[in-house]
């Protein structure tokens, strides 16, 4: 939070520099407080996957339906075919994922942002009542990305621990289609989550994790480095 603080305060002394704009453009796009007109979801359901603080939805209860997990998808896979690159593993350097950037996604960042405001939020707060507030009113995000595990180029991701105060996990393919992949917790924790489509894991950034290898098929997820205000 005090980064970003940082940043805009930057921004509005130095306007015309190209980091400190980007970084105002990708602030603005995922700012809360998206409404629909749909009502409002049930009370979250979740199981606690580790005492030490990973949560993950219960497996009745995905945030996202099996049709809008594969908009999701499809909405990636075309930006990704009409942008020069398509998918890249350039922007995280010490533990780089096959992704793209919500906020580069036209047709994705407001799905995204109505899911956060309607959905993720409420889960987060049942998650971390300490941290978040009722509805997820004060989350806000420092990076959400889709990212693409294949059995045959990328298929997982070391040991690391995140630049968030809260990560989250959004499976958006099922578990059918692919072998392994889940976010798993070494020693001394000793556990994988694997949600089938639409479910989340929520867990603390600094909790030291992995992308568990896919031995078949493609896993497609959305990861999110989230902190609060």
């Amino acid at each position: 939070a005090a980064a970003h603080a940082a940043w805009r305060r930057g921004f509005a002394i130095a306007p015309e520099h190209s980091a400190l704009s980007r970084q105002a453009a990708k602030d603005a796009a995922y700012l809360p407080g998206v409404s629909t007109d749909s009502p409002p979801p049930p009370p979250p359901r979740f199981v606690t996957a580790h005492a030490a603080g990973v949560w993950q939805t219960a497996p009745d209860a995905p945030l996202l339906s099996e049709r809008e997990c594969l908009e999701w998808i499809a909405a990636a896979e075309a930006h990704a075919a009409k942008t020069r690159g398509g998918w890249t593993t350039s922007r995280h350097y010490a533990v780089p994922t096959t992704d793209l950037p919500v906020h580069e996604i036209p047709s994705l960042l407001p799905l995204w942002n109505a899911f956060l405001a309607r959905s993720l939020g409420p889960f987060l707060h049942a998650c971390f009542p300490e941290r978040v507030r009722a509805g997820g009113s004060n989350v806000r995000v420092h990076d959400a990305f889709v990212v693409r595990y294949d059995a045959g180029a990328q298929r997982y991701l070391p040991a690391h621990v995140d630049q968030s105060e809260i990560s989250v996990t959004l499976a958006l393919n099922a578990l059918g289609e692919y072998e392994g992949g889940g976010t798993t917790f070494p020693d001394p924790m000793r556990v994988t989550a694997r949600p089938d489509i639409g479910g989340v894991v929520a867990f603390g950034g600094d909790l030291r994790h992995a992308g568990a290898p896919v031995t078949r098929g493609v896993r497609y997820i959305v990861a999110a480095f989230l902190f609060t205000v």
